[in-house]
């Protein structure tokens, strides 16, 4: 059997402790990495009646501002 103090033990054990949760972490991490909530990629716009800045969808090809209601190219 090898010999160690109890200071050795502890620190032994705490460590093993904290090597398999820094794992377990990482490979949370690693796995819900892709399925993160990413928001739509947006684009701001500026109302040439009223001067009113805003933001829309990039996929719509014609929006309305939100201020007067004028639709937009």
């Amino acid at each position: 059997m090898i010999p160690l103090r109890i200071g050795e033990i502890f620190f032994l054990y705490l460590f093993l402790f904290l090597a398999v949760l820094f794992i377990v972490w990482m490979s949370f991490e690693h796995s819900h990495r892709s399925k993160r909530y990413e928001p739509p990629v947006r684009k701001g716009y500026r109302c040439p009646i009223c001067s009113y800045t805003y933001t829309a969808d990039r996929d719509e090809p014609v929006h309305r501002c939100p201020r007067c209601g004028s639709y937009q190219d």
